[in-house]
């Protein structure tokens, strides 16, 4: 039986979001505190920090 857990930013050691314990997809969360995109992988339980990827769009604007 699998148990819900915090995600913590490895970075500054946040709260950043929750694991349920049912789900199989990964998470990608934003850290509010150090503006990282933290992935969390239920599968390894394991946690990478990346960088936020660049904004596409912006009210209905597209950038090219």
């Amino acid at each position: 039986m699998l148990y819900p857990q915090n995600i913590y930013c490895p970075n500054c050691n946040r709260k950043v979001g929750r694991y349920d314990g049912r789900g199989t997809m990964n998470k990608y969360i934003k850290c509010r505190k150090c503006k990282k995109m933290i992935c969390f992988y239920p599968d390894g339980n394991k946690t990478e920090v990346k960088p936020m990827p660049p904004r596409a769009t912006a009210s209905g604007m597209t950038f090219i």
